[in-house]
């Protein structure tokens, strides 16, 4: 009788922990966001703008449970996406800019948005703030 085969490892997989929508309009920034935020067990939606985002979020507004808001793009910009998404929804909203949190941001912060998060930030910088945002 021939040996067992050895025992294959698996791959860790992670629990599906829900979807984020990445909102930027830079295409780096949305496949890096996208890599880390699967690596952490989310499935991703990525939108170029604000207006790009607000059609997503209409039409798949049940599964969404964060909105990560670049605060700088072109079409609609972080303030006025965060403004109409506060008119559809109570959905988390993590602002993240390459500027320190300006006034706009703070203004945003004041009306509910879950944090924020200046660029670059690192895997662990984001993976814990989604952690506090998600269950408070």
């Amino acid at each position: 009788m021939p040996p067992p085969a050895p025992a294959v490892s698996e791959p860790s997989v992670h629990p599906e922990r829900g979807t984020v929508l990445v909102v930027d309009d830079e295409p780096v920034v949305q496949a890096t966001m996208a890599r880390l935020l699967k690596r952490m067990g989310f499935a991703v939606i990525v939108a170029s703008d604000g207006a790009e985002a607000l059609a997503i979020f209409d039409r798949r507004r049940a599964e969404i449970q964060l909105v990560l808001l670049d605060m700088s793009m072109p079409v609609m910009g972080g303030n006025e996406c965060f403004r109409k998404l506060r008119e559809r929804s109570k959905v988390p909203v993590l602002l993240a800019s390459g500027f320190a949190p300006d006034h706009e941001a703070q203004m945003l912060l004041a009306a509910d948005a879950a944090g924020f998060l200046e660029k670059p930030f690192t895997r662990g910088q984001l993976s814990a703030t989604i952690d506090k945002i998600l269950t408070a």
